[in-house]
């Protein structure tokens, strides 16, 4: 018998006395203790024995680690040598690294991605990359804020960024040159550490071609000032967020309220308008947030084929004002995106003037035709009647969804393929419920398609509208292939205890119209196939499903195919189902992709995906609020207070260090006290 087998057999529970109290809170006498030690003589030499053998394989193991990392080392070397990307010629490998930069944003100088990243791989691609100008001809710029017990840092950090900044445009050669420039925070009095980085932008301007400004207004005057307007000749596209400085705060608010009044702001104290209006080549312009009179800038509006214009709140952009720059702009424009300014009219208050005025007034504008235009997203902003009229709202909201829908109907667009409508209109004044006219009037927009009869795609909605109101627009859209609703509840979604029935546009009505069956052989929006609905209330689970499983590939087929025809021909499988719920009535914990495991739903959505539509169903965190056992106690200023004999956490001898007792279980105070491990209640 072997050493190892006697030392086993020595050892076996079944041969000691102790072995039934062994892990308990036995506690062996000075009789047993001795017989212990003898019972553990042989075993702590074999656990020796066992220790220096483990340490001799332990090094034989890593002396084969070393060699074999020799051995792989001289092999990869070797093979490397016939690589195919080693043969490539270098104008192939530069095409290739143009192909690596990012397609929906600018680069930008993060060693993570091209074109830095493909200057750290080896001497040749680094310097194929340093002579691709293509690499270098875009680029991101960002700009921390200044803080003054931050400023010798950030010094540093500006000096080195704008000196990368040039380095990089030089690195483009003379192609055009497209750039974001995003400043978080600026103040006047660290002005000087911004002009570097605007002469530095500013020297590149005539090769300008792409070009984006998010900065605060101080510092685009800057730039207005350092940019020749007449010096920019490949300019074509430009984006400009006059951000934070360009409104009040609480513009929205006071509009809401009728504090205040629309800013009256001329076009020429805009920064960049002089470039804007100059600027031969431009083609695309972007401009948000700003108060300034857009509209009546003397700008080439007939050369742009894209236009964004995103007044803030508290501007004087009237639906007139934005339809004479759309009649301009007629012929040329593809894509489109607006505010428009709403001005309700209060009624019985004090100073109320029940006649509109004509900059308000476009129901008897002229029709603007615009015959490329493919895109269009318009967003209705309502500036309210004075406070003392709110008692008198409601009719002042339907004259306002009145003037919103002679806007839209002012508009002939027979090529639009995509229309996004963004409304702030509440469903109610928070006096009462919404009205019966707003319930049951059509979406503003329902008419300008009627008239355009235009093959619209994608419709994106957001805004509180009733179920037969929704129902009845999507009717008129059959050609319609993506869905987008962004709900906008109403009181009685939230924690209020109104009672009146809140406008969710996709209603349970809406789903069952959606959803064919024998009772509805020819559903609504037979196209259909991407539905995206977020912040939903009162669509069930059970229905969305049921929807996207009698418009999946296998049984659209099925009602084809079948006898009497019940779905038509021209239903479209749905390939995509997309739920952001508002809330989860049943308080189930979702898991971290947001999704809440059901015996029921689970499967079906699983077998959706199995036939190869994206089904995803998110729900938020539970509402739950804390239950602590410590919730409410007044914090003690330190363990002082406490037990001024013990200083900070509690120390006990061999716990190799101070441990908190309030961080450890049973088990780990009782290895902390010297009690063994705690296996029960002992003997």
């Amino acid at each position: 018998m072997s050493s190892s087998e006697t030392t086993q057999s020595t050892i076996s529970p079944a041969q000691t006395r102790f072995s039934p109290l062994l892990k308990t809170n036995f506690s062996a006498s000075a009789e047993d203790g001795k017989e212990i030690r003898g019972l553990l003589e042989v075993p702590i030499v074999e656990r020796a024995q066992i220790d220096e053998e483990l340490a001799r394989l332990l090094a034989r193991v890593e002396e084969l680690k070393a060699r074999r990392a020799e051995v792989d080392d001289f092999v990869q070397s070797h093979l490397a040598l016939l690589s195919p990307v080693r043969a490539i010629p270098d104008d192939a490998l530069a095409e290739i690294f143009v192909q690596c930069l990012p397609t929906d944003r600018n680069p930008s100088r993060s060693v993570a991605e091209a074109p830095i990243l493909l200057t750290l791989v080896c001497k040749k691609w680094r310097e194929v990359a340093l002579q691709t100008p293509r690499l270098w001809s875009a680029l991101h710029i960002y700009f921390p804020a200044m803080h003054p017990h931050l400023e010798a840092a950030n010094k540093l950090r500006f000096k080195r960024r704008r000196d990368g900044v040039e380095e990089w445009f030089k690195r483009s050669g003379g192609l055009p040159i497209t750039f974001s420039l995003v400043v978080s925070a600026y103040d006047p009095q660290f002005e000087n550490y911004y002009k570097p980085i605007i002469k530095t932008l500013s020297s590149f301007s005539d090769r300008w071609q792409n070009v984006s400004f998010k900065v605060p207004q101080g510092m685009l005057k800057l730039f207005t000032r350092a940019v020749d307007a007449d010096k920019v000749p490949l300019l074509r596209k430009m984006k400009i967020d006059y951000g934070s400085g360009a409104y009040h705060p609480y513009h929205h608010v006071l509009g809401g309220l009728g504090m205040g009044h629309p800013a009256h702001q001329s076009s020429g104290d805009m920064p960049f308008s002089n470039l804007l209006t100059k600027a031969p080549g431009l083609r695309s312009v972007s401009l948000t947030n700003y108060q300034h009179n857009v509209c009546g800038l003397p700008f080439a509006w007939d050369n742009l084929t894209e236009l964004e214009l995103i007044s803030s709140y508290g501007s004087q952009q009237s639906p007139d004002a934005v339809l004479r720059v759309l009649r301009v702009a007629a012929t040329s424009l593809r894509t489109c995106t607006l505010s428009i300014l709403i001005q309700e009219s209060g009624g019985g208050g004090p100073g109320a003037d029940d006649s509109d005025s004509d900059e308000e007034t476009v129901g008897d504008a002229k029709t603007v035709i615009l015959p490329e235009l493919r895109s269009l997203s318009v967003y209705p902003r309502v500036w309210g009647p004075p406070l003392w009229q709110h008692h008198n709202m409601m009719p002042t909201r339907d004259n306002s969804n009145s003037k919103i829908a002679a806007f839209f109907s002012a508009i002939l667009c027979p090529s639009l393929t995509s229309l996004s409508y963004n409304s702030d209109q509440p469903t109610s004044t928070g006096m009462g419920p919404a009205s019966n006219a707003s319930r049951s009037s059509q979406l503003p927009f329902v008419r300008m398609l009627h008239k355009s009869n235009c093959q619209l795609k994608s419709l994106h909605i957001t805004a509180s509208a009733s179920a037969s109101a929704f129902i009845e627009c999507l009717r008129a859209i059959p050609s319609l292939v993506q869905l987008g609703v962004q709900e906008k509840p109403g009181a009685a979604n939230g924690r209020s205890t109104r009672t009146w029935e809140p406008l969710n546009v996709v209603s349970p009505q809406l789903v069952k119209h959606l959803t064919p069956t024998p009772e509805n052989p020819q559903p609504i929006c037979p196209r259909l196939e991407a539905l995206r609905v977020y912040g939903n209330y009162a669509a069930k689970e059970e229905s969305l499903i049921k929807l996207a499983e009698c418009r999946s590939p296998h049984r659209v087929k099925e009602f084809v195919g079948a006898e009497d025809d019940m779905a038509g021909p021209s239903l479209t499988p749905l390939k995509q189902l997309v739920v952001y719920f508002g809330q989860d009535k049943d308080g189930r914990q979702p898991d971290e992709s947001g999704e809440v495991q059901d015996k029921v739903i689970t499967p079906r959505i699983k077998k959706l995906r199995e036939e190869g539509m994206t089904v995803k169903m998110v729900f938020p965190p539970p509402y739950s609020t804390s239950d602590s056992p410590w919730a409410g106690q007044a914090p003690v200023a330190s363990h002082q207070d406490l037990n001024p004999s013990v200083d900070g956490p509690e120390e006990y001898p061999g716990m190799g260090g101070a441990v908190p007792l309030s961080t450890l279980n049973g088990g780990q105070l009782a290895q902390v006290l010297g009690l063994g491990t705690f296996g029960g209640d002992g003997p």
